[in-house]
């Protein structure tokens, strides 16, 4: 991550951040800002930074989320933390649902209950 363009923030008093819906790593709020005195924008990503598996070389390591793509980045702390939050929630349903539909699949083939 270029230290220059992104600073990490504190995350509010009250506010939560939902883990990574990929990873379950933590979610980190940072300031995305292009030009020391131009427009800041927010952004909330994933912590796993670390290359995995067939990761190698230094773009695109760790998380998917870890960088995240460009509808992330909001004006403001909390709509950061809003899409965020609700980016996790959807994702982390969409996962439970086509998991739960491929198990009782899998257990309807090898004669187990549906």
């Amino acid at each position: 991550m270029n230290d220059e363009l992104f600073t990490k923030l504190e995350i509010p008093a009250g506010k939560v951040i939902a883990e990574c819906p990929c990873c379950s790593s933590d979610g980190e709020l940072y300031q995305f800002q292009k030009d020391k005195d131009g427009p800041a924008s927010k952004v909330v990503m994933c912590a796993n930074g670390t290359a995995f598996g067939p990761q190698i070389g230094v773009a695109n390591e760790g998380c998917p989320l870890y960088m995240p793509g460009d509808d992330h980045y909001r004006a403001t702390i909390r709509e950061a933390i809003a899409y965020w939050n609700d980016y996790s929630k959807e994702l982390q349903a969409i996962r439970r649902k086509n998991s739960w539909a491929r198990h009782s699949a899998l257990r309807a083939q090898e004669g187990g209950a549906a």
